[in-house]
């Protein structure tokens, strides 16, 4: 049967941050939050707020035997829908992210200043140590068409974001893959997934940091379609 794989993005990004998994795997889509992208701003303010917009979403363009595959924040996006149990979720993915995702006041205090200073700091903290121009070159690009208050927004969210407790609840099979230089969710936030999900498998890239779908494609390819296939 046929799995329909809808990709979530993370906090100040967009749907374009999946494009080498959309252009891989032909059921596939990878949506824009609101306030991201082309969809217009619904000013949600919680993780939970936007686990009930994608649900409608989902719902709405009446989709079955979906796999959820959230990166960061919609790595937790993801969580929160599968303690839901809605009945078209076949299984789930989680990229770099992790139970709790307090955020430094760092990268808080630069979103409340500018673009520039925004997008220094966090870009710091998103990538492997020495990362690929061109890579880091479409993000920036990518990072400044997010306006700074909503980018500001997920982060608040995402620092609110508890479910340490909770997660340990999801009963779906579920893929979780972090890169080893991580800085933002480090492994350890990975392992403790591994750890509470029990039917759970744990993928650690070598050379990636945060944004491993971007620096690592291929390998995180053929990881989830491993998963989907066994």
């Amino acid at each position: 049967m046929n799995k329909n794989i809808v990709f979530i993005h993370g906090a100040g990004e967009g749907s374009w941050i999946w494009e080498n998994q959309t252009k891989y795997f032909k059921n596939s889509i990878a949506i824009d939050l609101p306030g991201h992208g082309n969809e217009k701003d619904a000013n949600l303010t919680t993780i939970e707020d936007y686990s009930e917009w994608v649900i409608n979403y989902v719902e709405k363009r009446n989709l079955n035997n979906v796999v959820l595959a959230g990166h960061s924040m919609g790595g937790a996006i993801v969580m929160v829908i599968a303690l839901k149990k809605p009945l078209w979720l076949d299984s789930i993915i989680l990229i770099a992210t992790g139970a709790k995702l307090r955020v430094t006041n760092i990268i808080l205090d630069a979103l409340k200043k500018s673009y520039e200073d925004a997008f220094d700091v966090i870009s710091k903290w998103s990538f492997k140590s020495h990362p690929d121009l061109q890579i880091l070159l479409k993000y920036k690009e990518n990072f400044l068409k997010v306006p700074l208050h909503v980018t500001l927004r997920d982060f608040l969210a995402c620092d609110k974001f508890n479910y340490m407790d909770k997660i340990e609840k999801i009963e779906y099979r579920t893929l979780i893959v972090c890169g080893k230089e991580d800085l933002l969710t480090p492994v350890k936030y990975s392992q403790y997934l591994k750890q509470k999900i029990k039917n759970s498998e744990l993928y650690i890239i070598e050379e990636a940091g945060h944004m491993v779908m971007l620096e690592k494609p291929n390998e995180v390819n053929q990881i989830i379609e491993r998963f989907l296939t066994s």
